[in-house]
């Protein structure tokens, strides 16, 4: 069991539970849940109802309960703001170079005024709705931050250990920056795979190009399932990640990884461009186990971003 697990959710726990199982059966307090629907995994922290479809880590269930904000569920949890990520930490079976200094306070510090449930918040995210189509579901989901100062804070959680080691910061209206640059990073952004959502299993992943494209598959996944099963009983079982230095990034990160030890099966989503097409022929040759397969749906040109607002007005 982690750390606080019983301070966390005390408010569905019972005392009938058994806290040495990997997973527990509670009563969800997010709709009126008269049969335990409401899973909890007692290694991560991470919930799933299985009666109103409402999912997400330790972090968000005292943000959700409590309805505060991530600055203020970091204190009621009592944890160190220098040691806290909003995911839950992947057991590392691979040797990773511990000399990245960890982002953890910095990201606490940008994200203060993200109060993911205030009106503060939520005006925002209708403006990024309204300007790039990104819900209000995505943004909290995928932990899209936003700071007045800087702007929209996309936090990088570098798999598989889950270390806090930057961020991207895209202006708020998402034009340039006056030196061109499209976004700014923290200081010097290691190449790593950045985890947009974390998968309740390991049998899929999804390798996006960039973040946009990410919440965007995101949003896809969770609208799909959210119509097949009429808003109730699902969950997305898949991990999405992204790399933080480029789509050309990919293959190295492939094989010092070898992320196909850890998944049944790897779907690259990367533009029908260039660089995508060529970067789809590096990992063909590389050994995977046929494990790796290429999202091919994008029309020349498109990249998930276009793919996903395409089909969004045929359906």
């Amino acid at each position: 069991m982690f750390d606080n697990f019983t301070k966390i959710y005390q408010p569905v726990l019972t005392g009938r539970e058994n806290l040495n199982a990997s997973e527990i059966q509670v009563c969800c307090p997010f709709h009126n849940d008269k049969n335990p629907s409401m899973s909890i995994n007692t290694n991560s922290g991470l919930f799933h109802c299985f009666g109103c479809g409402v999912s997400g880590s330790a972090i968000g269930f005292v943000m959700r309960y409590h309805n505060i904000g991530y600055s203020d569920a970091l204190k009621f949890t009592g944890e160190n703001n220098n040691n806290v990520n909003i995911f839950p930490k992947k057991e590392n079976k691979k040797k990773i170079e511990n000399t990245i200094v960890d982002y953890s306070e910095y990201i606490n510090k940008v994200l203060e005024n993200s109060t993911f449930h205030d009106e503060f918040y939520k005006f925002y995210c209708k403006k990024l709705y309204e300007l790039r189509g990104i819900t209000l579901n995505t943004a909290i989901t995928c932990l899209i931050g936003y700071n007045p100062d800087k702007g929209w804070i996309f936090p990088v959680y570098r798999y598989p250990d889950m270390q806090a080691v930057g961020y991207e910061v895209r202006k708020k209206d998402f034009t340039l920056f006056d030196d061109g640059n499209k976004c700014y990073k923290s200081r010097e952004i290691p190449s790593c795979l950045s985890v947009v959502y974390q998968g309740w299993n390991n049998k899929r992943a999804y390798i996006c190009e960039g973040f946009v494209d990410s919440y965007f598959l995101y949003q896809f996944k969770y609208e799909q399932n959210y119509k097949f099963y009429k808003g109730h009983n699902f969950q997305i079982n898949e991990w999405i990640m992204t790399p933080t230095n480029g789509v050309h990034t990919i293959p190295n990160l492939m094989k010092e990884l070898k992320l196909w030890q850890d998944f049944d099966e790897i779907i690259f989503c990367l533009d029908n461009d260039k660089a995508g097409n060529d970067t789809k022929a590096i990992l063909a040759e590389l050994p995977h186990e046929g494990k790796f397969k290429f999202f091919n749906q994008l029309k020349e040109g498109d990249d998930i971003e276009k793919w996903y607002k395409r089909i969004r007005k045929l359906n």
